[in-house]
């Protein structure tokens, strides 16, 4: 199913692997804010908007359960696990207010990692929400990579273009 997002803004299609898996995989603009402060590093803004392209697999273990109960499971609403790649490409734009300094500038990334998450979809409206989130191991372009334990998460509010099977 075709989708759409607000937050971050995306474009999108999940489509079904078997019975409660699906490959989820979206094109976005993804933007990073920092405040910086410190008596070292200097102080100040620092914003980066740069394109991605994020995959997800998801094992919907929660539909069965959400139907027994009444609850919608339809367009794929329900709690789900597994996992995500996402490559970040060269920074659209990139922006510091003050006199920061940074060790390390923006550059482009591949992340991958486990991850949960919670997807529901308003059969009527078409409303979509999703968010997950997990550990993430992340490689640099200059060959450095880094565990976040705290990881990284996605949010995306939008609309399920079509129907729904």
């Amino acid at each position: 199913m075709p989708k759409v997002s607000f937050v971050n803004p995306a474009v999108g299609f999940e489509f079904g692997l078997g019975k409660k898996t699906t490959l989820a995989t979206q094109a976005l603009l993804g933007f990073n804010f920092t405040y910086h402060t410190s008596p070292n590093d200097g102080s100040g803004y620092y914003s980066v908007l740069y394109p991605a392209l994020q995959t997800e697999i998801r094992y919907y273990y929660s539909q069965e359960r959400r139907q027994r109960m009444g609850k919608n499971w339809r367009g794929n609403s329900g709690a789900f696990w597994g996992g995500e790649f996402v490559y970040r490409f060269d920074a659209i734009s990139e922006r510091i207010n003050g006199d920061v300094i940074l060790n390390k500038p923006y550059q482009p990334s591949i992340s991958f990692g486990p991850i949960w998450g919670l997807q529901l979809t308003e059969i009527k409206s078409h409303f979509n929400f999703s968010f997950s989130f997990g550990p993430t191991l992340t490689y640099l372009q200059d060959g450095e990579a880094s565990f976040q334990a705290l990881g990284r998460g996605h949010l995306n509010l939008g609309f399920v273009i079509g129907e729904f099977k």
